[in-house]
């Protein structure tokens, strides 16, 4: 007999480069968690890069397959950072409420300005390795931070960055004390302390080791340095002269040591348009969330 699957109860709603991987493997790692596989199931939005998502209309049938690997543990949950554009998925909270009104919602935010630099970076790396070939943000990218905040811009993204509208969304569907916002500098000052009060939300048994609550969980680095690895052995050895020149330059683009980024212009003309967009927001979510208003520096 097949064990029964039940709904997930937490998700981790985003914002994207603002810790949720990291957050996601720690709890990952407790016995009474069962994060799903992949981490990013993509099930509640309307749209995934713009594009229509069908996930939703294959139903639980579909979602729970995330979870296949759940043995009884207490809370189940994903983490999509993707469920917080408002702007291109503005029905996702609602489904999600639809699909469980109890269910808990954990937000992660950071400084705007400096996840606008992330998120460039991110995608200035994707360029530079050549990752996803054609991906017009990555190419944007490679042509400086302010190039890709305009474009950014003109693609309607910058509402990423707008907080309060994003998690405002959730709180038309949720209590209070269904949301938990965790602030990635607060993070920085006690990860420890941050992850209790996620685990304190979520109802679990604060049991993690040190070594699993200062884990960080990177693919794209751990995949780095293992090809990395690989082609040290591979030219050490000789091994090299008969490889062919295709495979010798996947390797090369994906074993880049160190990327120096583009200087950013702080003082630019879209720079400062853009601390204007948000500003209002960002002034609102701080006031709402008991931080005060210059806590972020923009």
């Amino acid at each position: 007999m097949s064990k029964i699957i039940p709904k997930p109860n937490f998700l981790i709603v985003g914002s994207a480069k603002c810790g949720t991987t990291t957050l996601a493997s720690i709890l990952d790692l407790h016995p009474d968690c069962c994060m799903s596989s992949p981490k990013e199931v993509s099930f509640f939005q309307d749209t995934i890069n713009h594009k229509k998502n069908d996930n939703y209309n294959l139903g639980w049938s579909w979602y729970q397959k995330a979870f296949t690997h759940y043995n009884d543990e207490k809370v189940i949950g994903e983490a999509t950072p993707s469920y917080s554009d408002r702007r291109y998925s503005p029905n996702t909270a609602k489904r999600i409420f639809e699909f469980n009104g109890a269910i808990k919602i954990i937000y992660m935010v950071r400084n705007p300005l400096e996840r606008q630099m992330s998120s460039w970076k991110m995608l200035y790396t994707w360029g530079i390795k050549n990752i996803y070939p054609g991906f017009k943000p990555a190419a944007w990218a490679l042509k400086g931070f302010e190039f890709w905040l305009e474009n950014q811009r003109d693609a309607g993204q910058w509402d990423i960055c707008n907080y309060e509208y994003q998690i405002g969304a959730y709180r038309e569907f949720f209590s209070e004390e269904q949301i938990h916002v965790t602030f990635l500098e607060d993070w920085k000052q006690s990860q420890k302390d941050e992850v209790n009060k996620v685990l304190d939300f979520l109802g679990l048994e604060k049991n993690l080791t040190e070594q699993a609550i200062f884990k960080k969980e990177n693919t794209g680095d751990r995949t780095h340095d293992i090809l990395g690895n690989v082609k040290k052995l591979i030219y050490k050895t000789g091994v090299h002269k008969v490889i062919p020149n295709p495979i010798k330059s996947y390797l090369g683009a994906k074993t880049i040591k160190e990327i120096t980024y583009p200087e950013i212009d702080f003082s630019s003309d879209i720079v400062r348009e853009f601390q204007n967009y948000i500003k209002t927001d960002s002034e609102a979510f701080l006031k709402t969330y008991n931080k005060p208003i210059d806590f972020w520096k923009l």
